[in-house]
């Protein structure tokens, strides 16, 4: 919405300005504006109006056509994020707001609203948004020339997990506290309905942890499925009570969708980077190249979100430390770290067992997540390494191939080595 705002604003600038303009001024700022006549400034409009109209159809007709490539060339999840392009959104929020001032003044023209001032803040306006739209379409074609783009499409997927591991990164608890390991006595909340929990409300729960002095255990995270037999929360407390309006505000307080988010929802972000490299391993399309690419930018987000010491990550999950703590009285599970590695490379193993280059690039990539992530990270890197290798040992047809891949793995995973071994793997 906000890239939306500022065209918009600057057509009802412009606009009002015409309307609140009298249609008769004093008699020396008459004199002092340029006498344009009405027919030149029905003209004028007459042109922008069927101009824009044109623009906001084409601008329409050529986005619904790059979500579609992104839907058909990367995977439908990424079209969401193609939707998102702000200067897509800038682009047709001007063209439309251009469009409705012109219907607008030229309105008011013919009900001869407009004296000579009126006529000459018309033309002001008018130029204002003439300028403004030039830039828009200089920026709008540049825009063109990448939009629904597959490697485009990668690229805002890269940068939306980028930035769903940067929060994680810098609030992994998400205001609250970490959860206890041992579930205590108290009293579960159950949600209402199947489906995918795609935010938590810590603010209304923490309102109502004070309320009845009691802590609140939150048992799932954004991301997860849920349903009426599997508890969100737990409140904690032996003779623990929970009247019918309180638990419908904690309920409130989780919201369940039949679809996932990328707000609060890191693995799944990685989920949607990881489709876009099965969807060019599959027989249809046959692009490894793309397969690879993907994971190499998927390697790379987790380096660089999850370095190993001596350079701490921001997370602090092995002393279980939260950045800051807004909700004292709310707790949440861990995020399964782990899982981020196998969703990224498990189902790219998988789909493209069979060729040869793509797993010598996953041991390579996951030898480096392997030796320059944090824990747990690191570790799930080794299995997922050793599953790859055995679904490509189990596919590959040459031998030499296989002999290949084997000795990789082991030069790639050979840490009483020292890192020479790795460096003289990765050169392969």
């Amino acid at each position: 919405m906000l890239p939306t705002i500022s065209p918009v604003c600057l057509s009802m600038v412009c606009t009002i300005s015409c309307w609140c303009t009298p249609s008769h001024g004093h008699a020396l700022v008459q004199q002092a504006c340029w006498q344009l006549p009405e027919d030149h400034a029905r003209t004028v409009l007459g042109g922008l109006l069927p101009s824009m109209l044109a623009v906001v159809t084409f601008s329409l007709g050529t986005m619904v056509a790059a979500f579609s490539s992104a839907s058909s060339g990367a995977t439908p999840r990424a079209a969401a994020i193609v939707m998102r392009d702000p200067g897509a959104h800038r682009a047709i929020a001007s063209f439309l707001a251009a469009f409705i001032y012109a219907i607008v003044a030229k309105v008011a023209l013919a009900l001869q609203f407009y004296g000579p001032v009126g006529r000459f803040v018309l033309l002001l306006g008018t130029l204002v948004v003439l300028a403004y739209l030039i830039v828009r379409l200089v920026l709008w074609v540049r825009s063109l020339t990448r939009l629904g783009r597959l490697s485009d499409t990668l690229e805002k997927t890269a940068d939306v997990a980028d930035k769903a591991l940067a929060r994680y990164v810098e609030d992994p608890w998400m205001g609250s506290q970490p959860g206890p390991a041992d579930r205590a006595l108290g009293v579960l909340i159950h949600p209402d309905r199947a489906g995918y929990l795609v935010a938590v409300d810590f603010e209304s729960l923490q309102r109502q942890a004070e309320q009845t002095g009691k802590v609140i255990h939150v048992l799932t995270r954004p991301g997860q499925f849920v349903a009426p037999s599997i508890p969100v929360a737990h409140i904690e407390g032996q003779d623990c009570e929970v009247d019918g309006p309180a638990l419908a505000e904690i309920l409130d307080a989780f919201v369940v969708s039949s679809w996932r988010s990328l707000d609060d929802d890191p693995r799944y972000a990685v989920v949607v980077m990881s489709e876009i490299a099965q969807r060019a391993l599959s027989p249809a399309i046959n692009d490894p190249g793309t397969a690879i690419q993907t994971a190499t930018a998927m390697a790379a987000l987790l380096v660089r979100r999850f370095p190993r010491s001596p350079r701490e990550s921001a997370t602090n999950n092995s002393k279980g430390e939260s950045s800051t703590v807004r909700y004292p009285d709310v707790t949440v599970i861990p995020l399964d770290e782990a899982g981020l590695v196998r969703d990224a490379f498990d189902p790219i193993a998988r789909d493209g067992a069979a060729v040869f280059e793509v797993h010598c690039r996953l041991q390579k990539l996951l030898a480096v997540v392997h030796a320059d992530c944090s824990e747990p990270l690191a570790a799930s890197a080794r299995k997922v390494a050793s599953r790859a290798l055995k679904r490509s040992l189990a596919a590959l047809q040459l031998e030499e191939e296989r002999d290949e891949l084997m000795n990789l793995h082991r030069a790639s995973f050979a840490d009483e080595d020292g890192p020479g071994a790795r460096q003289e793997a990765s050169n392969r």
